[in-house]
């Protein structure tokens, strides 16, 4: 199953695209702590749980992306760990951080506010995403 298809039924089950709640829907359990500044985020399995940890510095926006990267690594990659740090995330990705931003920019961009005319800026202004994520959702539309 492809990226757009965990996505969409995701969506589907859970009748949202708010990647706070998929993930108490999952049983993800999402904290917040304070991270040094080049770590946004990690995906974790310990124990037996799944946590997204978000670092707590970060706007209310960022925080939303750095979370539904972060269920992306728990829903495409399960049973590893990962961190989502800034060098290697947005800008130089690997397979499985490319995946993560296309789950991300899936899940939060609703394809219905998106109008024929709108620059990269205005989708992610009207989606409250950083304007990198825009860039894997037209690349996957």
């Amino acid at each position: 199953m492809g990226v757009g298809e965990i996505v969409n039924k995701l969506i589907k089950n859970y009748k949202t695209r708010n990647p706070f709640e998929i993930a108490e829907h999952q049983n993800i359990h999402v904290m917040f702590a304070e991270l040094p500044e080049s770590v946004r985020g990690m995906a974790v399995k310990a124990l037996k749980q799944r946590y997204i940890i978000v670092n707590e510095n970060m706007h209310r926006f960022m925080q939303r992306a750095v979370c539904a990267h972060e269920l992306g690594h728990h829903n495409l990659h399960p049973g590893s760990s990962y961190r989502f740090i800034d060098e290697y995330s947005l800008f130089l990705p690997g397979r499985f951080e490319r995946e993560a931003n296309e789950f991300a920019a899936m899940l939060l961009i609703d394809e219905s506010l998106i109008e024929k005319r709108d620059t990269h800026s205005m989708i992610a202004a009207k989606a409250e995403i950083p304007v990198e994520l825009v860039g894997y959702y037209i690349e996957l539309s």
